[in-house]
């Protein structure tokens, strides 16, 4: 008996990264949010490499569900090799709405 193959890697999710690649040449700035309990695995593995050179805002939700001191090992670790051009952000607790729409126009080219 031979035991069936499993698709890993589902057409819609392939479908979807076509039409996130197109979406993404037309944009000036990308705006990224992860969860702050699993900030690394609600990333895509492949998103710096499709945003190139276009500015990058990285937002942190849901950071009232971590302790302050994750928050500042995260923040610490998303600094250390330069991986965005801000600091990470929640929308939660440490930013609010009006500040983030300050900081989309203050990325402008």
């Amino acid at each position: 008996m031979e035991i069936p193959k499993i698709q890993w890697y589902p057409g819609h999710i392939a479908k979807a990264e076509k039409k996130l690649t197109e979406v993404i040449n037309r944009v000036d700035l990308v705006i990224e949010v992860r969860d702050a309990r699993i900030p690394l695995s609600t990333g895509h593995p492949h998103l710096n490499q499709w945003i190139r050179n276009k500015k990058h805002i990285l937002v942190i939700n849901r950071a009232d569900m971590i302790t302050t001191e994750t928050i500042t090992n995260w923040n610490k670790w998303f600094k250390k090799d330069n991986i965005y051009n801000i600091d990470p952000y929640s929308l939660v607790d440490q930013f609010e709405k009006k500040d983030l729409v300050a900081e989309f126009k203050s990325n402008k080219r």
